[in-house]
């Protein structure tokens, strides 16, 4: 009876927890799409993720991103989300971060570093910007249009901005709370299925020295269109960087990265539900 009892109290801490790992930047690879990538090396030890603008050319593009496993959000509440600690930032005025959630759309992740615009191609999702050394920091919310599903041949701006449409803006703050290249700061961002019909995004920022969390959300998105997310789509990567703002000496560091699955409680509680269910019944029929 104790080993039952210990059984199901494992489920409920299961449920307690409710999230399953997707991504875990300590022991799963990322890698890198610059515009220069024999000069901008990225380094990944110990959980602290490093990306070096060393290129002679001004205003290089360059992200790291990753890959996971295809995630569809099928359920309403159920939730994906990329969070990590910013560490270092590029020195520069008004240097904007990007941050993105994207699906492959048939064509296949991207498994090796890549050219910026190469990398760009064929997918389709949601991205967060925030504007860094500003005196108001703004959060951008958009969706970015991947083209037609499976196309290989255009590229599609995922981390710049050119075939994105804008879902919401805000501003962080002034002061203590403006996000800037002295400060760290601890960030959120979370595309949730709010409906049977639409996606919402979040976005939280901690920056260190500030008052405490900031919270934000997007207006919700619909699909239109056939080269856009579509809510049968399956979440497949993400990246984070800067779109032509990296000179030399800049640096990006990332530490904590993680990216994780979030259900919808229901399905959450029937999961562990059925599976308490079977352990009891196999200890029963045991003895």
């Amino acid at each position: 009876m104790k080993k039952i009892l210990a059984v199901f109290a494992a489920l409920a801490f299961a449920g307690a927890a409710g999230a399953a790992m997707l991504f875990d930047g300590s022991s799963n690879t990322v890698y890198k799409a610059t515009t220069d990538n024999a000069n901008v090396p990225l380094t990944q030890a110990g959980g602290v993720i490093t990306l070096t603008d060393n290129s002679p050319s001004a205003n290089i593009s360059a992200a790291v991103f990753g890959n996971f496993n295809a995630t569809t959000l099928s359920n309403v509440g159920d939730t994906l989300t990329i969070s990590f600690r910013i560490n270092n930032i590029p020195p520069s005025s008004n240097t904007p971060l990007n941050i993105s959630l994207s699906g492959d759309r048939g064509v296949g992740v991207h498994n090796t570093d890549m050219g910026y615009s190469t990398f760009e191609r064929s997918y389709a999702g949601f991205k967060v910007t925030q504007a860094i050394d500003t005196a108001l920091n703004a959060v951008n919310f958009s969706r970015w249009n991947g083209g037609p599903a499976g196309n290989t041949t255009a590229d599609r701006n995922i981390l710049s901005g050119a075939t994105n449409t804008a879902m919401g803006a805000y501003n962080t703050g002034t002061g203590v709370d403006r996000f800037d290249a002295v400060r760290t700061a601890d960030i959120t961002f979370s595309v949730v299925r709010a409906s049977s019909t639409d996606f919402q995004l979040a976005y939280t920022l901690n920056v260190s020295g500030g008052t405490g969390l900031q919270s934000f959300t997007s207006s919700t998105y619909v699909p239109s269109g056939d080269n856009y997310f579509q809510l049968n789509n399956a979440l497949t990567t993400f990246a984070v960087g800067f779109a032509g703002t990296m000179d030399n000496g800049s640096v990006l560091n990332l530490s904590n990265l993680q990216v994780q699955f979030i259900p919808e409680p229901g399905t959450l509680s029937f999961l562990l539900s059925a599976s308490g269910l079977m352990l009891l019944g196999r200890k029963l029929r045991r003895g």
